[in-house]
């Protein structure tokens, strides 16, 4: 599994990602991090070259050859990508014997994993994640101490939806790049801002509520249940959420007023 870069935010701590201008949770700047980032990230590389090179020169020593430091990487560089293309040449061979023998590329016996659709309550089970939508609560609050747009408009309506997210897998998936949570009411497109999900952390009195779906990494067969609020449309009928790749989760909008 690919590595994501390590950024965190440094109001909320949760993780952000190296093109995200605001913190997807609580909506802060995130030009500083990044920056910061990418500049340590640059000085290592910039590390990793100087080791390179001396490394090169080191052999070119030993053996006594006369080359300068360009031939020998070079030559490193030309022998790799000789072995990439011996070993491209290979698997391309093999692929080709199968197509020949079963008409199709890939062995016969392996079938591509199907997207997986379910309702409320019901758990949707793939080789990397189970997911399931356990009950949702209508949330109403409205505060002169917000900004108005903390408070619902009219025609919408604030909805915590509380998932149970299941890694199956022997490496840490991540909420946002792995399984992120997605909806859309009909042919409507549910944006689900930071402002909304930070808003659902809240009560009237200033205590957590709700436990919310962060950006977070859920370790190797592990559990993750929270909430993810939405500010959805009151005029559509079914909300259809998409959780991660291979998950669809269909119910009846319980805000419909049509």
């Amino acid at each position: 599994m690919e590595k994501k870069a390590n950024l965190i935010c440094e109001y909320c701590n949760v993780h952000i990602k190296e093109t995200d201008v605001k913190c997807p949770n609580c909506g802060a700047n995130c030009t500083k991090v990044i920056n910061e980032y990418k500049k340590q990230n640059q000085e290592k590389i910039d590390e990793e070259t100087k080791k390179q090179k001396e490394a090169a020169t080191k052999v070119a020593k030993a053996v006594g050859v006369g080359f300068t430091v360009h031939y020998v990487l070079f030559g490193v560089i030309f022998i790799a990508a000789l072995g990439i293309i011996i070993t491209t040449a290979v698997r391309m061979s093999k692929r080709s014997d199968n197509f020949f023998k079963t008409g199709e590329f890939g062995t016969t016996n392996k079938k591509e994993e199907k997207n997986v659709t379910v309702g409320i309550n019901k758990e949707a089970k793939t080789s990397e994640y189970n997911a399931i939508l356990n009950s949702y609560e209508l949330y109403e609050y409205k505060s002169d101490n917000f900004p108005e747009s903390y408070n619902t408009p009219s025609g919408y309506q604030k909805i915590a939806f509380n998932f149970t997210l299941t890694n199956n897998t022997d490496d840490e998936l991540d909420t946002y790049f792995d399984i992120e949570i997605s909806l859309t009411a009909d042919d409507y497109k549910v944006e689900s801002s930071e402002l909304e999900k930070c808003m659902f952390c809240y009560t009237a009195a200033g205590k957590d509520k709700y436990d919310t779906i962060k950006n977070t990494e859920i370790p190797a067969k592990e559990k993750l249940t929270g909430y993810v609020g939405f500010l959805v449309p009151k005029d559509k009928k079914e909300l259809r959420f998409k959780v991660g790749k291979k998950v669809t989760v269909t119910m009846d909008n319980p805000a419909y007023q049509g």
